[in-house]
């Protein structure tokens, strides 16, 4: 994940990041350790910042912790995929059942068109006894 994020700060690519000498690589993960860049420091702070806006504003009973304010990613994260699953699994079964609507049609198309030939070729009346 540090590759990732190292990448898109410096706007390198992965492959860029991973033909990086390791002594470099190193020392940009301990700089990381020291002064943390990314998107979970941005949201740290912003929630931090949030977090003394409303508890100025509101009585000391009123008040918010800082992680009332911080997002729970990872969570956030696994809903979205498991979200995700579900709609494909449901968009699967609706496509199930339209192939066996579409099946089910298409047999009473082709039986109709036997009787309707039968009836031409021998000029009487066929009966339908699935009725």
């Amino acid at each position: 994940m540090f590759e990732l994020r190292l990448g898109a700060q410096l706007g390198k690519s992965l492959s860029e990041i991973r033909a990086m000498p390791y002594p470099e690589f190193r020392l940009w993960q301990n700089f990381y350790a020291l002064e943390p860049f990314g998107f979970d420091n941005i949201e740290f702070h912003v929630s931090r910042i949030l977090a003394q806006m409303y508890n100025l504003q509101v009585k000391k009973s009123q008040r918010k912790k800082l992680s009332y304010w911080l997002r729970d990613m990872k969570k956030l994260v696994l809903q979205a995929i498991y979200k995700e699953k579900n709609k494909r699994k449901y968009e699967q079964r609706e496509q199930v059942q339209e192939i066996n609507v579409e099946t089910t049609q298409g047999k009473k198309l082709a039986t109709e068109r036997v009787i309707a030939g039968i009836k031409s070729m021998f000029g009487g009346r066929v009966e339908d006894k699935r009725k």
